[in-house]
């Protein structure tokens, strides 16, 4: 009987340092988005479905796992973050800047990311389903195993980017750059290849 009563003390004091220790966590959370300066931050698995972002410092932050519906996150600094399996979905990302960060298998389906800088970043198996990324950098970026379907990739820039066994169906491909980019195993059925440049299937 002591022992029980013991173990459900020692489980309600565990409870009691766990409910203090995440809601010092969201505090945190809550600090660093009202200041919109995030760096080095971690954001692994919260709920932020809607937050205002827009031109926040996010460089080197953890964002594996979170949710992000529909933020607004325009302009906004990820350089180096980790952003993998986020849930991007309809996420405002124009002219935000994702240099080297990683989004693999990240959900970016119906989000706005034109004129996005998202050279040298792991795209690999991200959702970009009717996704907009018009004008965006790509260069140089992995996108292997990527769902760009209906997406608008128009006047994009893919030079030297991994596409490999990417799905490009019906997606606007129009007067975007695809010099030295690696379209090994790719789907371009239906896609929009007016004025495409450097387009080579390895």
């Amino acid at each position: 009987m002591k022992k029980l009563a013991s173990n459900i003390f020692a489980m309600l004091v565990l409870g009691i340092n766990l409910a203090l220790v995440l809601d010092y966590k969201q505090a945190r959370i809550r600090r660093l988005l009202y200041l919109r300066n995030g760096a080095e931050g971690d954001f692994s698995c919260a709920d932020l479905t809607g937050a205002q972002l827009a031109r926040g410092n996010f460089i080197n932050a953890n964002f594996s796992g979170a949710v992000l519906i529909k933020a607004n996150l325009a302009e906004a600094d990820f350089r180096y973050a980790n952003l993998s399996g986020a849930n991007l979905a309809g996420a405002t990302m124009r002219g935000a800047i994702m240099y080297h960060a990683v989004l693999t298998n990240a959900d970016l389906t119906l989000a706005v990311l034109n004129d996005a800088t998202l050279a040298k970043t792991n795209l690999d198996g991200v959702d970009f389903t009717g996704a907009k990324l018009k004008q965006a950098n790509l260069q140089e970026s992995s996108l292997k195993g990527a769902n760009l379907e209906l997406a608008d990739l128009s006047m994009a820039q893919l030079n030297g980017a991994d596409l490999r066994n990417a799905n490009f169906g019906d997606t606007d491909l129009s007067y975007a750059d695809l010099s030295g980019a690696n379209l090994a195993g790719a789907n371009l059925y239906g896609a929009n290849l007016t004025g495409t440049k450097g387009l080579q299937v390895r």
